[in-house]
């Protein structure tokens, strides 16, 4: 997976789990999915993920998260 999307309805998801997506590309949100995600998503699971600095990033809004 490269390219997480279609989770804009997805409001009141807690936890999302994308271990080990290999698909050789940093793995990106799409705008609406990661807006969505924002007030809601205490857990993020991206081990195993190709994420760079930009990837990264753009995590920095999902304010929820603990660690």
């Amino acid at each position: 997976m490269r390219l997480v999307q279609g989770l804009e309805h997805a409001g009141a998801l807690e936890q999302l789990h994308l271990a080990n997506q290999r698909s050789g590309l940093p793995l990106r949100f799409e705008e609406g999915s990661l807006l969505a995600l924002m007030p809601c998503l205490t857990q993020l699971d991206v081990s195993g993920c190709s994420l760079d600095d930009d990837a990264a990033e753009q995590l920095v809004p999902l304010q929820a998260l603990s660690s």
